[in-house]
């Protein structure tokens, strides 16, 4: 391993011994960690992680939300994106000691239904940003005592997670009278969804709009209907021909 690494990227494909990933602990610069699973029996967390980990990304691990625990024990951890499946399964109850620095989430296509959290698992959470998540019904509700939390993202959703947004700012905004804490904004993209429309094929520009949303606090111009269904049409044809030629 290089102890001077600050940041890093692993694909795994193939079989995996969960001791291969056990040196990432010796990493001590490191700062920014992404992992990406291929074919792959079964994937297992490190049993350790660099100790001044700051940005963690994870896609296509399939692993199920209760094995959030050991990422929630990462001291220093402010940036989490969990893309394509990363985690899986209808319910997320985070653990006791839930996100003590996390500022900004990003959960992007997952089957989540049902996520009971609350603000003592982040409480100092600034950013949350939802990409496709058809399943999930609601932001929790108590998340307006979040004070630091003053942006929500959220798109291809259904109108009943934007209304417990809305509810979040509304019932935020009557606390903040004569308060410090920041207002929050409720940015909504796109609309929701009956079938999963295709994703950006590049990753890319995927990893652009989320490093905007989830790492940045300028405002984003919405982009009219007319342009995200040509975006869409060309997504799936890039798609078919991936796929057929």
């Amino acid at each position: 391993m290089v102890p001077n690494l600050k940041e890093l990227g692993i694909y795994i494909e193939g079989q995996l011994v969960p001791s291969h990933l056990g040196s990432l602990v010796h990493l001590h610069l490191l700062e920014k960690l992404k992992f990406e699973v291929g074919r792959v029996e079964r994937f297992c967390l490190p049993t350790g992680f660099p100790p001044n980990l700051k940005k963690l990304t994870l896609r296509y691990i399939y692993l199920p939300w209760k094995e959030m625990g050991t990422i929630g024990k990462l001291p220093h951890l402010e940036v989490l994106k969990l893309k394509d499946f990363a985690f899986c399964g209808p319910t997320w109850k985070p653990s006791k000691q839930g996100f003590r620095e996390l500022k900004a989430l990003l959960i992007s296509r997952s089957n989540l239904e049902h996520w009971n959290a609350s603000p003592n698992h982040f409480p100092v959470l600034e950013r949350l940003v939802l990409r496709y998540c058809w399943e999930l019904k609601q932001v929790p509700i108590n998340f307006a005592k979040i004070g630091t939390l003053n942006l929500i993202v959220l798109e291809c959703f259904y109108y009943s997670l934007v209304t417990s947004a809305t509810q979040i700012s509304s019932a935020k905004s009557r606390t903040l009278k004569g308060k410090a804490d920041c207002p929050l904004r409720v940015r909504k993209v796109g609309t929701k969804v009956e079938l999963p429309i295709i994703e950006r094929s590049k990753e890319e520009s995927v990893e652009s709009s989320e490093e905007e949303s989830v790492e940045s606090s300028k405002e984003e111009s919405v982009e009219s209907s007319k342009e995200e269904i040509l975006k869409a049409d060309k997504s799936v044809m890039k798609y078919l021909k991936k796929l057929f030629w």
